[in-house]
């Protein structure tokens, strides 16, 4: 056989012009006698041995290739596809494997020409598929191998179009191409039957060749089995049938779709297109025409083939269609949970055949219930935290915008009971409930948005109800979307945040095995490729006939004048029904009466003679259902200084605490199975004390139905009776990590308003032990007071003020609060509160300081000193610095005020022109550090801050070491003094070379030497400063230290590492 192989390369030498088939540009046949020899193109290097074998005949030479040996093959060819590598090529293999090597993989080759990888492609040990997972395998059409049987595998690929798989003339795989220079873009060389650990076991080979092309379907179907020749001058026909194609049934309820085949041949061939599949049958114009037109009658997918015969080799490829119904509004999943329960398929009813199939986990049972929402539905009995249970896959890329619609009733809550999930990763594509009953969508984090189930079942037990449930999102941009969720046909939030493609399958009740399965029924599963509006969205739930539209307008807020006025409000609502309505106006809470003039009318007044919050409602009825919607009216005092809640705790009403601030604002004491409050002595008079115990879940607090603004002050004297983690302060009805301030068991007290995940959030902090006199924050009252201003819709500034002393202020994502503030916990995330509360403030604008001081004292208040900025200064040619000193002292008033800068520290005298003004003038005659404090006394409060002037010569660099390394002593030409010392150590010798200028100093320590030589300074490094030097690298590996330092081993440090990385 060798002999015939090369006959036939002289054969078709001679005609080579009418080949077909391309000629590839090598071709190795693996003599025993000289493996590494090429038949075509360049040798092969043989790393290992190789044992002579039994090839296709008696005359037909191969070698067994065993564990740990390989042939490196320098193939030549030049870069294409566009990219810095070979990304089109053609690899060919006849081979066979023997009995031992079953169960084992059997590699084909590797294009890392390290050899530090797994190998590229291989014989699976489990089955005998070709293939890796990132492309597939061979198993995914039925096809394996077995062991002694010879075969010709042809892999055709471009790294940006295809991957695809021929064994014996017949196409085994269409793979997924792995990106131009991306894994199997070919280097200078590459290993022939290689992998790096060990599990390249053995393979009988007779021949390899190789292309510098992906060859055509055609030409790869023409080399046939391991007895055919390389060189062929017919190839079989190249057919497309075209790109699939999505389309809408016409009105007349048919619909006519081009079929536009192309076939590429070098001869003569015939086509027939015909039906592989579909809901009914198609009628062809031409069958035997690459390009004729289709008649469909049915909607549904249709798979046609375009098949090309040459009279040697025939052909095919196919294309689909599907065909949605008439105006089918972009539904393309519904399951309605209707047909007989068979334990394998999830009928899809939306004529796409999207079916389901069911997913029988090691735990848990998936079956149909009769008591669905609409006739039957899908019950999932996982129980709680199910990690393996049923669910149902659907193997569907979800659209770029799209909506889920169905409904569902919950078995129990607990954290992470799936709804839906995805194959993409655990956290991202997926829906679940929390143990609160809160059911949250994302897509990516950052996108999260919930439906609060118990709050929207206004008392009813929410395990008793079925919901439904409508997410939506909408790809704005390749990195952007925007995400919505509604329950029981209303919207409940929506955001806008990453997009993330989403994986291969859908899984219905959990799936991705990073999250617990669900514990609950579905029914009505509808999945739509747009986004549904929300008047579509109300026709899921309630038919035709949605409930009214209704719009009490915007929120208004009144000042009273001093003579009490009543205020006239104009009530401005809207409501939208297809038919007739009844609307009514009515007040939901307030301090007093008020009157409506028609209350019957959308559009009236109402007349307010008190201040307080007002929440007003607009109901319309239209005699099926109804719909509603509130406003809230403030009605400030005369005077208003943006106080909406003051609570000072000095009168106990019950279960009331009282607002005294005129606007109605009355706490409700929420009295929890665990923990109790009571009026004690507090800082002012009386205070409310919680006594929760340590981390209680289930406490008593304070609540309070009020929406904070978005700009805003909370103010209040709080004494922490113990220090435990989140020990809470105060919390909100958003989330459970969202407009809250709590404390940690090491004294910090926190405040945030949005947590998006683990790294995109933003606190202020204050160190209540570091501001207790004796280090104990324990027992101590701390007058606390928290700010922010919203900047934008997504930013908003925080500041943390404690005994009127600004700690910490910083910028942050925004988050909307929900409708209810509480102290000392209240939020189900959270753990409840321990600790003396007293004079609660809440103001609708964020507080200055002196405006906090008047919070803390009700008289006289101490002064407010800053002394500026520290400066760094250079003295003038004439040998003195002039400045003017920028403090501040700012006082509500007083005769007996008195100021005063005085030095504390410094190197000389300096004068101080009017020690008496905080913007006084200085003259400074020395160079130095001068620490400078300006102090107010008002007579009854001391204050006082300090100021450091670094004060340098004129012309001064801030230049203090200066090593040149031209002399044979480390001197310092800086003029401090500061002189290195050269430490000699065991393990090196330093010495001098020719530097980047003059000479350089090596120390000559080696690679990871741990005892070398080096050079010392004692020196503390300042605050702030620039080190700067030449260096050349002599070698790389990890830790070889440039500079280093006495305070410990990780701490101001510069090294290099093996890489490169400075």
């Amino acid at each position: 056989m060798k002999t015939i192989k090369g006959m036939l390369l002289v054969l078709v030498c001679v005609g080579l012009a009418q080949a077909a088939v391309r000629e590839p540009v090598g071709i190795w046949d693996f003599d025993p006698a000289d493996p590494n020899a090429a038949t075509q193109g360049q040798d092969l290097a043989l790393v290992g041995t190789v044992q002579p074998a039994e090839g296709l005949g008696a005359e037909d030479g191969a070698v067994q290739i065993g564990v740990g040996s390989h042939f490196v093959c320098s193939h030549g060819v030049a870069p294409n596809g566009g990219g810095e590598k070979v990304n089109e090529w053609t690899l060919l293999v006849d081979f066979r494997y023997p009995a031992g090597s079953v169960g084992k993989f059997v590699d084909f080759f590797q294009t890392d020409p390290a050899n530090s990888d797994d190998s590229d492609w291989t014989v699976h040990r489990d089955d005998g598929a070709i293939g890796i997972a990132a492309v597939g395998y061979s198993r995914q059409t039925g096809f394996v191998t077995a062991p002694d049987t010879w075969y010709r595998m042809v892999m055709p690929l471009d790294n940006v179009t295809r991957h695809d798989l021929f064994v014996d003339g017949q196409q085994v795989l269409t793979g997924n191409p792995q990106g131009l220079d991306g894994r199997f873009a070919l280097e200078d060389v590459l290993l022939l039957f290689a992998a790096n650990d060990g599990d390249d076991n053995d393979i009988i080979v007779s021949r390899v060749a190789l292309w510098d092309v992906a060859l055509t379907a055609g030409e790869a179907v023409a080399l046939g089995d391991p007895n055919d020749s390389l060189f062929q001058n017919n190839k079989g026909p190249d057919v497309n049938a075209g790109p699939d194609q999505e389309l809408e049934m016409e009105e007349s309820g048919s619909t006519v779709v081009a079929l536009d085949g192309t076939v590429l041949d070098d001869g003569a061939y015939s086509v027939a297109w015909t039906q592989l599949s579909g809901p009914a049958a198609v009628v062809i114009d031409d069958p035997g025409a690459e390009d004729t037109l289709a008649t469909m009658t049915v909607p549904g997918k249709y798979v046609m083939q375009l098949t090309a015969d040459d009279g040697q080799f025939q052909l095919s490829d196919t294309v689909v269609f599907v065909v949605h119904p008439y105006n089918y509004g972009g539904l393309i999943v519904h399951w309605d949970f209707e047909q007989a329960w068979d334990g394998l398929t999830v009928q899809d009813v939306s004529s796409h055949e999207n079916h389901g199939y069911v997913i029988d986990g090691a735990t848990g049972q998936a079956l149909y219930i009769a008591e669905g929402a609409i006739g039957q539905a899908l019950d999932l009995q996982n129980g709680d935290y199910a990690a393996g249970g049923d669910c149902i896959g659907l193997d569907m890329v979800m659209p770029d915008s799209g909506t889920l619609a169905f409904w569902y009733k919950p078995h129990a809550f607990y954290n992470y009971n799936a709804i839906f999930d995805n194959s993409v990763q655990a956290d991202d594509w997926e829906m679940w409930v929390y143990q609160t009953g809160i059911a949250r969508f994302r897509v990516q984090g950052g996108t999260e948005v919930s439906a609060d189930l118990p709050q929207l079942a206004q008392g009813e037990d929410p395990l008793g109800l079925w919901w439904h449930i409508t997410v939506t999102w909408d790809r704005l941009d390749a990195s952007t979307v925007t995400t919505q969720v509604y329950a029981n046909g209303f919207l409940q939030e929506a955001k806008t945040g990453p997009w993330v493609d989403p994986g291969s399958t859908f899984y219905l009740g959990g799936g991705n095995p990073g999250n617990d399965f669900a514990h609950a029924a579905v029914d009505d599963f509808r999945l739509y490729d747009r986004v549904l509006t929300a008047n579509n969205v109300l026709e899921l739930v309630y038919g035709e006939n949605v409930p009214p539209e209704v719009d009490a307008g915007p929120d208004q807020a009144f000042e009273m004048d001093e003579a009490s006025t009543p205020i006239v409000v104009a009530l401005d609502g809207t409501v939208t029904d297809i038919g007739q309505t009844l609307v009514a106006w009515s007040k939901i809470a307030g301090p007093n009466d008020i009157t409506f003039d028609d209350p019957q009318a959308e559009d009236t007044t109402a007349t307010i003679s008190a201040p307080g919050r007002y929440k007003l409602q607009l109901l319309a009825d239209d005699g099926e259902y109804t719909g509603a919607d509130t406003l809230m009216v403030v009605v400030h005092p005369y005077g208003y200084d943006g106080q909406i809640v003051h609570w000072d705790f000095e009168t106990a009403a019950g279960s009331q605490v009282l607002d005294v601030s005129g606007h109605g604002s009355d706490g409700v004491i929420v009295d929890g199975p665990t923990g109790a409050t009571q009026y004690t002595e507090g800082k002012i008079g009386q205070g409310l004390n919680l006594l929760n115990g340590d981390y209680a879940v289930g406490g008593d607090h304070v609540a309070l139905e009020v929406r904070l603004p978005d700009s805003g002050t909370i103010a209040l004297w709080y004494n922490p009776h113990e220090m435990y983690d989140y020990n809470t302060v105060f919390d909100n009805s958003r989330d459970a990590d969202d407009w809250e301030m709590w404390i940690y068991s090491d004294g910090r007290m926190r405040f945030r308003v949005d947590k998006i995940d683990d790294t995109n959030f933003s606190e202020v902090t204050a160190f209540l032990h570091d501001i207790a006199p004796d280090g104990d924050a324990r027992g101590d009252w701390f007058h606390v007071a928290v700010t922010w201003q919203r900047l934008n819709d997504t930013t908003v500034a925080l500041k943390m003020f404690v005994n009127a002393n600004l700690v910490d202020e910083i910028t942050g994502p925004w988050i909307d609060p929900g409708e209810f503030f509480y102290l000392g916990g209240g939020n189900a995330g959270n753990d409840y509160a321990q600790g003396l509360v007293d004079e609660l403030y809440v103001y609708d604008r964020p507080l200055e300081q002196l405006d906090i001081l008047g919070l803390m004292y009700r008289g006289n208040k101490p002064p407010i000193v800053d002394a500026g900025p520290d400066l760094v200064k250079w003295m003038d040619a004439s040998g003195q610095l002039d400045l003017t000193l920028q403090g501040s002292v700012i006082d509500d008033g007083g005769p007996d005020l008195m100021v005063e800068w005085t030095v504390i520290s410094g190197p000389n005298d300096i004068t101080i022109h009017d020690p008496t003004q905080p913007d006084t003038a200085v003259t400074i005659y020395y160079p130095g550090v001068y620490n400078l404090q300006i102090d107010a006394n008002d007579g009854e409060f001391y204050a006082a801050d300090d100021l450091f002037i670094e004060v340098y010569p004129d012309g001064y660099t801030g230049l203090i070491v200066d090593w040149s390394f031209d002399a044979d002593t480390l001197q310092d030409f800086s003029g401090e003094g500061n002189d290195g010392t050269f430490v000699d150590g065991p393990a090196a010798e330093a010495g001098y070379v020719k530097g980047k200028s003059g000479r350089a100093w090596r120390p000559g320590n080696g690679d990871f030497a741990t005892d070398g030589d080096y050079v010392s300074l004692n020196l503390t490094l300042p605050e702030a400063g620039t080190i700067a030097f030449w260096y050349q690298v002599n070698n790389l590996y990890n830790y070889a230290s440039l500079y280093d330092n006495s305070l410990q081993q990780d701490d101001w440090e510069m090294w290099i590492y093996g890489d490169g990385r400075l």
